[in-house]
C-alpha cells in the first residue's frame, strides 16, 4: 500500500519544506518499516525543484504489517509536536484523505486519527 504525505506550512518558504520533508523521509526511512521516497511529477521542468504543490509531497511504502502503523503515528506525533505551523495530508491509494495539524487536532488525539486511515483495509 502507499501513502501519499504531504507537508504544507504557511510560514516557510519552499526551501525550508523542501528540507523538512527531505528531514521527515530520513525519519521515516529510521524509525518505520515504511520507505519514503519523494513524490515525483510526470514532466518535471528542468532545473526547477518541482511545482508548489508537489515540494513536501512523500510517497510511503508500507513494507511488513506488525508494529508499521504504530511507529509512524508515533513519527507523526513527535514532528507535528516539533514543527507548529505544520499540517500533514494523508491521503491513501483509494482516495481516503485526512489533514492534521497542532491547530486542528490534539496530539493526544493523533493516534486515533493515524490508526483509523493507516489500517483501514
Amino acid at each position: 500500500m502507499n501513502i501519499v504525505i504531504t507537508l504544507i506550512s504557511p510560514d516557510k518558504d519552499e526551501e525550508k519544506i523542501h528540507q523538512l520533508s527531505r528531514n521527515f523521509k530520513a525519519i521515516i526511512k529510521k524509525e518505520t518499516p515504511f520507505t519514503a521516497s519523494a513524490y515525483t511529477e510526470t514532466n518535471p521542468i528542468p532545473g526547477e525543484k518541482g511545482d508548489p504543490i508537489t515540494i513536501g509531497t512523500i510517497v510511503l511504502t508500507a513494507l511488513g504489517t506488525g508494529g508499521a502503523a504504530a511507529a509512524l503515528i508515533d513519527v507523526f506525533k513527535s514532528y507535528i509536536g516539533r514543527n507548529k505551523e505544520l499540517t500533514i495530508k494523508i491521503k491513501r491509494p483509494d482516495s481516503d484523505e485526512i489533514e492534521i495539524s497542532s491547530k486542528n487536532i490534539d496530539v493526544s488525539e493523533i493516534k486515533a486519527t493515524l490508526t483509523e486511515i493507516l489500517t483501514k483495509p
